[in-house]
């Protein structure tokens, strides 16, 4: 049974966790926070589910658009958890900002790919300051 952790943080002020077995959606829930508190909620959320990331099999990740930090640092924390554990990734693009549920129809689960990262798609150009 394949056990896949779904990231997704496209708003500034919370991240999205998603636990799949086998294709299919078992749990979901989001964070309130800042981007500095999504790993801790990323490592709270798999304790409450009673999991570790060696338990994981793959990791999906939405990289945006959204925000651009909230993208950036889920990115990261996805492609951190796949190349510490030797994780297929698999990335999503959620441009209508569709739930979990909506997604998971949607996942490209062939797509799953080890030894490589994914970066955040932004809608726009950045405005750096």
């Amino acid at each position: 049974m394949r056990k896949v952790l779904g990231i997704a943080a496209q708003d500034i002020e919370r991240i999205s966790l998603a636990f799949f077995t086998s294709q299919t959606l078992e749990r979901e829930f989001t964070v309130d926070g800042a981007p500095e508190t999504y790993l801790q909620a990323v490592h709270d959320t798999l304790q409450t589910w009673q999991l570790t990331a060696d338990d994981l099999d793959a990791v999906v990740v939405v990289r945006g658009p959204g925000s651009f930090t909230a993208s950036r640092v889920s990115t990261v924390i996805a492609n951190t958890l796949a190349f510490i554990h030797h994780l297929p990734i698999i990335a999503l693009e959620n441009t209508t900002k569709k739930s979990w549920k909506e997604l998971a129809a949607e996942i490209p689960w062939e797509k799953a790919e080890k030894d490589v990262f994914v970066l955040p798609l932004y809608d726009r150009p950045p405005h750096i300051t």
